[in-house]
């Protein structure tokens, strides 16, 4: 995907103003004036994305460190 359009979606989803997008292995590097994200493109059937997000909110009920924190869009 190109820099551009990630950064109109990043924009128009989740109201962030990338400074830069660096490209690492298979995700984004992305930084903005208040901090640093990660952004995975995912092409996952939608089933097997929802049992990827109960995975981690059940890591996550369960205090588990370092798991990503999944970043809702500003319609969400």
């Amino acid at each position: 995907m190109e820099n551009e359009t990630i950064k109109e979606i990043l924009k128009e989803n989740y109201n962030l103003e990338t400074r830069t997008i660096k490209k690492v292995k298979n995700v984004y590097k992305i930084e903005t004036e208040e901090a640093i994200y990660c952004l995975k493109i995912i092409k996952y059937n939608f089933k097997h994305f929802r049992f990827i997000m109960s995975a981690i909110n059940y890591l996550q009920d369960r205090e588990f460190h370092y798991i990503p924190t999944i970043i809702r869009t500003i319609n969400d």
